[in-house]
């Protein structure tokens, strides 16, 4: 395997990207995603509802975007002021500006029209998990490679 401690080349970053974005996405957005699920169907007053298929969806699914959204980190962070965890955070504030404006994965207006209790519920909790996401990635990928140029 490529030392990827230095992130070289383009193979090492694009391996990078996959690896962390995937173990973050994992971890937060699958695991810490099913939990958010949990909360935010109890912050609007429903039954949580469980079952395997749909909690390995969303882990497979958590997964495969954190993989995705590592590999764009790596490639952009230089651009990204702050260093390691800090710039994590940027990339995460970033990521739910542009959330935000394309309506992921909240509208930026519930289909009532008004907003109601669940829905600023789950707009943190969403908001929240989403930041740990980017301190978790800026972490990974800043023990990995030294400061981008």
């Amino acid at each position: 395997m490529a030392n990827i401690d230095t992130a070289s080349s383009q193979g090492d970053r694009l391996l990078l990207g996959v690896g962390a974005g995937a173990i973050m996405g994992l971890v937060v957005g699958g695991i810490g995603g099913r939990f958010a699920m949990r909360l935010i169907a109890l912050g609007q007053g429903r039954t949580p509802a469980f079952t395997l298929r749909g909690s390995l969806t969303v882990v497979v699914a958590g997964t495969i975007l954190g993989a995705a959204v590592g590999i764009v980190y790596v490639y952009v962070r230089r651009f990204i002021p702050g260093r390691g965890v800090v710039r994590g955070l940027v990339y995460s504030l970033m990521l739910q500006l542009v959330g935000l404006v394309i309506g992921f994965p909240l509208p930026l207006r519930p289909p009532s029209g008004r907003f109601e209790a669940g829905d600023i519920v789950a707009r943190a909790i969403l908001s929240a998990l989403l930041f740990v996401a980017g301190a978790i990635l800026g972490l990974m990928v800043a023990r990995r490679t030294p400061n981008p140029s």
